[in-house]
């Protein structure tokens, strides 16, 4: 089946929509600042050479960067899903994301800074890796969630398309996938999303997205960012069809401009899983790409089940420092994937300059503390 890539009436919709909300939020969201608070205390690190990768012709990762993260016990055991790569990352090279498996409280807790303390790799295995055309280059960036008994992953699929159906051009295409693992770790299917729109169905670039509402097989509540003309690339909301792995699609009429790049910012962009905190509300990490020079840095927000902006730290709470954090494949870049709550911390475990992995950790009540609430 060819999906259509490309609707610039869609595009120039969203596009009209983005503007509307980018001069609203001058009047009514809350100001936000250049300045950095960073509340976090440094973990381990966890380097490509900490894992031993077992399903994969015995080779080891030259990267390993930009992890999902679940509790999956209540307990300490938390597994870590990197994105791997085994060649030069910016030589073509085909990522995937792997699992391993950690006691978050040795990474924070136990004196662990340095990974070369670790005695013995963490027994690691590729789950998901390119198998289809849209998704040839790469699979990275997963946000995990529960459901049931499943595993739900939310990650960025790197691939190609044909521009027709009897087209010889084939173009490249991010696209934002969806992948569901039962209890006993069996791949139950996987797809991408697209845009229901007016007359038709287009996959415009996504990326970056977020499970909110967590109760129904057949829709959900999600936060996620489009890639659109004018280099917008901002936060927004949406209700998707999530029912069937070939017909996985957003309500255009559902989606919502959340949060905008500011005049000294590239561009922002949702960073974690969500972790709910109340009954209608829910944590988010978000990143915004500084101008001055192109640093990653991140913040907290807290939106409601259908993915309205409640509350935002005003101020950057959690960037790069330190050799070992700014220097990398990709320099000055702290980004993704995993938030967790573990006893009175808030852990973000993330990926480091495209290179490897650090667990950050912060008291919980003092995350929330930066919060500035927008409307209850």
């Amino acid at each position: 089946m060819v999906v259509k890539m490309e609707n610039e009436d869609m595009e120039q919709r969203l596009r009209a929509l983005a503007i509307i909300a980018k001069k609203k939020s001058k009047k009514s969201f809350l100001q936000r600042y250049e300045r950095t608070d960073d509340i976090f205390e440094r973990g381990a690190i966890i380097r490509s050479q900490d894992l031993d990768v077992t399903n994969f012709l015995g080779k080891q990762p030259v990267a390993a960067w930009n992890p999902g993260a679940i509790n999956i016990d209540g307990k300490s055991n938390v597994r870590i899903y990197p994105r791997l790569n085994f060649d030069n990352i910016y030589n073509h090279s085909p990522s995937s994301i792997g699992e391993f498996e950690v006691d978050i409280e040795a990474m924070m807790f136990s004196g662990f800074r340095y990974s070369r303390y670790f005695i013995e790799p963490f027994p690691t295995k590729i789950i998901l890796y390119p198998d289809t055309i849209w998704e040839l280059d790469g699979c990275e960036d997963a946000r995990v969630d529960k459901f049931g008994n499943d595993l739900r992953f939310l990650y960025t699929g790197y691939g190609r398309y044909y521009e027709t159906p009897n087209s010889f051009s084939v173009k490249k295409r991010t696209v934002l996938a969806l992948a569901k693992f039962s209890k006993q770790g069996k791949l139950n299917g996987k797809g991408f999303f697209k845009i229901r729109g007016k007359t038709e169905d287009c996959a415009l670039p996504n990326k970056d997205a977020v499970f909110l509402d967590n109760k129904s097989l057949k829709k959900a509540s999600m936060l996620t960012r489009f890639y659109l003309k004018d280099n917008i690339q901002w936060c927004w909301s949406g209700e998707a069809d999530i029912a069937d792995f070939d017909d996985l699609t957003f309500t255009e009429d559902s989606l919502k401009v959340q949060i905008t790049a500011t005049e000294f910012e590239d561009k922002v962009g949702w960073s974690t899983n969500s972790l709910k905190i109340s009954s209608n509300e829910y944590l988010v990490g978000w990143h915004g790409i500084l101008k001055k020079d192109l640093s990653y840095r991140n913040g907290l927000a807290v939106v409601d089940k259908v993915g309205d902006l409640l509350a935002i730290s005003d101020e950057y709470l959690l960037a790069p420092k330190g050799i070992e954090e700014i220097y990398g494949n990709r320099c000055n870049v702290v980004f993704g994937n995993g938030l967790l709550r573990y006893k009175e911390n808030l852990v973000w475990v993330g990926g480091i300059s495209d290179l490897a992995i650090r667990i950050f950790y912060t008291d919980f009540d003092k995350a929330m503390s930066k919060l500035k609430w927008i409307k209850k």
